[in-house]
């Protein structure tokens, strides 16, 4: 999976009075930091597949689950920093945080990052790094969603499931009881089960119920299963 490096330098505004930066002085400058401004717009390597692997020991269906839960999660959170305004500069910073811990989570280094920064940034006032990077970083984190999304749809083009019209009665049964209950160990084990065919008549409800869970929205499983 690929995503774009993203140039944060100092946190500060810039002064117009300073003079033109070179590009050897901008290397110099934004090695301090880590970044190197001559890979920004390059297609790089955003995500360690085999560490994320590692996680779940070797399971890679079990980590693209967790890459298609974050993609899931980053589409509304894209909306939400989309027009950031100077009053809602906690708010941002705060999805921000979120949005550094997820990317890390994922092993997307790079890009958690540049999220630390722009919360940073947000924490401390400065609307006016955060209006500048902002849509650099909007970029970054559309690309990599994107790229998650081609990812799983590749991964599941060469690792077909069993084929079945609709899910087992008794599977959707064993998931309500569970949700009433609230007992994540038989929530997972249904969803487990559950996901373990590929279905052709059952309307997008396996694919609801995995976003439901993933939401610990139980109630609405329950209600909906009943």
């Amino acid at each position: 999976m690929l995503s774009f490096a993203m140039s944060l330098s100092d946190n500060k505004p810039k002064n117009d009075t300073n003079p033109p930066e070179t590009e050897e002085r901008r290397v110099t400058t934004d090695r301090r930091s880590g970044i190197d401004r001559r890979v920004v717009n390059q297609k790089l390597v955003g995500l360690d597949m085999d560490r994320g692997f590692a996680r779940f020991d070797g399971d890679k269906a079990a980590w693209y689950e967790i890459l298609r839960t974050f993609a899931n999660d980053m589409r509304q959170r894209i909306e939400e920093i989309h027009g950031v305004s100077k009053g809602k500069l906690a708010d941002y910073a705060n999805i921000m945080h979120d949005i550094k811990d997820a990317s890390r989570g994922i092993t997307a280094e790079m890009l958690g990052e540049s999220a630390e920064k722009l919360e940073e940034a947000a924490m401390g006032g400065n609307f006016e790094f955060v209006s500048m990077h902002n849509p650099v970083f909007l970029s970054a984190l559309r690309k990599l969603v994107g790229d998650i999304d081609e990812a799983i749809l590749e991964f599941e083009a060469n690792n077909k499931k069993p084929a079945r019209g609709k899910p087992d009665d008794a599977t959707l049964a064993k998931l309500r009881d569970a949700c009433e209950d609230y007992r994540m160990d038989g929530v997972d084990e249904a969803m487990d089960e559950l996901k373990k065919y590929q279905y052709d008549s059952d309307d997008g409800l396996v694919d609801w119920l995995k976003e439901k869970v993933e939401q610990m929205n139980f109630n609405e499983i329950v209600e909906r299963l009943t």
